[in-house]
């Protein structure tokens, strides 16, 4: 929700009257500086005061009493100020702005004088309050260094955004909170640092693995924010559910057709592997039979190549058809396999008619394919190579471990049926449900993104503006999880107000039959939402814009009220201004000298040269030709 202000700053510029036989009328005129007094982000408990400044036009002493209307904001105060504005002379007003609570405020100063036309002359003041302390966010609230291989470093940032007030001091070192595992270190510029507010400060953590296993721990940062005393970031590195890996590669190159080695001989395999994310010289490639179990294990060379040399001789082979598997293994487990078969001290077995060492008796399902045998690598094509009646086991089609879903069907991680789309979140370093997140809606996962987990003290981790240290606001929750639910609170909402119930306008007296622009000043929750209703107990609309209007006077001179009434379509709320505006013959200023009517009297009318009048006639012009001027750039 935005909150707003809406409306037209308008110079108030008195007209002087000029009387019918050729004098001036010596009256007040109340004049200021500025319609609206804005003091800006004020954090709460400090006073910030602002001069309102008043301008008399007239040529007689104004009698000025500057007043806070009852009800209005008690933030804003008014001082001592002179009671009396000689004639064209500015005095100051002084106004103070104390905010108690981090909240948006306005109230109407009113500058009550003896100007005939305009006794009481409103000023908007506008103050905006922040929070106590540096209000620290975070970034990220979690991180994950995902697959880190043995001896490796990876390195990821740590952003403090310090969005309050005050300046943000860093306690002591900033480090890895005790429990920690091993491998996790962090970076930053020392004891005693200081991030000024608007500011951000860079920390780094590295994760460089020592094992394989899973790792986590905390970074601590301790400030001087009495608000804040302690902030936290989760660490994660290694976790087995992670879903950036993918399993390795593995192709036989040797042997190549079916071979018979002897006790006396060396068996040679040969084959190439890749990883897409580590080091091919880092997976760990098994040669094992599936008649006698696993024979040996090898690393594969920088280039992929791995080899083994089976001595006979000392690794005891039963004799018969084998069926060989070699397997790669990635550092998180995951496998890619391929097979071969051989024949230990036997010749070619009869019948065999794919040469695969296998026929229809001793289990081969399709002796026209020598791809297919007992214990052959299944592969996704609709087809059962391994002859157990299962098509497709192991491979991304097959469901493997029986939670309802294959690795083609969004199974992150198959061969654990608590790991599948839709299964609920635990607190276990894998992403249960397979959305990408590990541990989310866990009491271990910041799921608002306040930078607080369940964990850590939030009583809401649904909501942003709910963890310790949070104000508390009225809204129904308790935000600073103390146990109470809007204890002390801040008010937020801002209900559709028409500041001053007053319809401002840049002249408070008109010729007949001329256009003048009029405006209210809105303070609402969502200002761009309201919806404008004007009308006028005399006159015409030229045109109505929102919060801005252009009245025409009509023909014939008196007082007449324009008003606009302003809805908030979602709340049925409305407020109203009114506001009053004199509507006067025109002056003639006709040339020629002017003619004498009776007792020498002028009937011209006009504003004699160098007179007090003319001057502030020219000076109106003035100034309201340039608040025009700005409000159409």
């Amino acid at each position: 929700m935005r909150h707003g202000w809406s409306g037209v700053l308008a110079l108030a510029v008195s007209w002087q009257a000029v009387s019918a036989c050729g004098g001036v009328e010596e009256k007040q005129d109340i004049f200021v500086a500025a319609e609206l007094v804005d003091f800006g982000q004020v954090s709460v408990g400090e006073v910030l005061t602002l001069d309102v400044e008043v301008y008399n036009a007239g040529e007689l002493p104004l009698v000025l009493e500057a007043a806070l209307p009852p009800g209005a904001d008690a933030a804003f105060s008014v001082g001592e100020h002179p009671t009396e504005v000689p004639p064209f002379r500015w005095v100051s007003v002084p106004v103070t702005y104390a905010p108690t609570a981090a909240t948006a405020a306005f109230a109407t100063l009113e500058l009550v004088s003896d100007d005939p036309e305009e006794d009481i002359l409103p000023v908007v003041l506008l103050g905006s309050a922040v929070p106590l302390g540096a209000d620290v966010r975070l970034s990220p609230g979690l991180v994950d260094f995902g697959h880190v291989y043995v001896g490796e470093t990876e390195a990821q940032p740590i952003l403090i955004a310090v969005q309050g007030h005050d300046d943000l001091e860093i306690l002591g070192e900033v480090a890895m909170a005790q429990g920690s595992a091993p491998g996790f270190s962090v970076t930053f510029s020392g004891a005693g640092a200081v991030v000024p507010s608007g500011t951000v400060a860079l920390v780094e953590v590295r994760y460089t693995a020592p094992d394989l296993l899973e790792a986590n721990g905390e970074v601590e940062i301790q400030t001087g924010d009495p608000y804040q005393p302690l902030l936290r970031v989760p660490v994660f590195a290694n976790g087995a559910g992670s879903s950036d890996n993918t399993p390795p590669r593995v192709l036989v190159l040797e042997p190549t057709g079916l071979k018979t080695s002897y006790t006396f001989q060396t068996l040679v395999v040969e084959a190439r592997v890749g990883d897409a994310e580590q080091p091919v010289d880092s997976l760990y490639v098994r040669l094992e039979s599936l008649l006698d179990g696993v024979i040996e294990d090898e690393f594969p060379d920088e280039s992929g190549l791995v080899r083994f040399e089976v001595d006979l001789r000392y690794v005891h082979l039963s004799p018969g058809t084998h069926t060989f598997v070699l397997t790669a293994i990635d550092a998180f487990d995951g496998r890619a396999q391929a097979s071969f078969t051989a024949l230990i001290d036997q010749s070619a077995p009869v019948g065999d008619g794919d040469a695969d060492g296998y026929t229809w008796s001793t289990g081969d399902c399709d002796d026209g394919d020598p791809f297919i045998y007992p214990g052959a690598v299944e592969v996704a094509d609709g087809v059962d190579q391994d002859c157990d009646d299962l098509v497709d086991e192991g491979t991304a089609r097959f469901d493997d471990d029986g939670d309802g879903f294959s690795e083609d069907e969004g199974d992150c991680l198959d061969d654990d049926p608590g790991v599948a789309p839709g299964i609920a979140e635990v607190t276990d370093s894998l992403d249960n449900d397979c959305n990408g997140l590990v541990d989310d809606g866990t009491t271990r996962y910041d799921d608002d993104g306040d930078t607080v987990t369940e964990a850590q003290g939030d009583c809401d981790d649904a909501q942003f503006a709910v963890h310790p240290g949070a104000p508390e606001r009225c809204d129904g929750l308790d935000n600073d999880c103390n146990g109470l639910v809007d204890d002390a609170c801040l008010d937020e909402s801002i209900p559709v107000t028409v500041v001053g119930d007053r319809v401002l306008s840049d002249k408070s007296s008109v010729s007949t039959e001329t256009e003048l622009e009029v405006s209210v000043f809105v303070v609402a929750d969502d200002v761009t939402a309201l919806e404008y209703y004007w009308g006028a107990d005399g006159g015409d609309f030229a045109e109505t814009e929102g919060g801005t209007a252009t009245w025409v006077a009509p023909a014939v001179a008196g007082y007449y009220t324009t008003w606009c009434q302003v809805v908030d379509p979602a709340t049925g709320e409305d407020a109203w201004g009114f506001g009053e505006i004199r509507v006067v013959q025109p002056v003639s200023t006709g040339g020629g000298g002017g003619g004498s009517g009776e007792g020498g009297c002028s009937t011209g009318g006009t504003a004699v040269p160098g007179s007090a009048a003319a001057i502030g006639l020219a000076a109106g012009a003035l100034l309201a030709g340039r608040r025009r001027r700005g409000a159409g750039a």
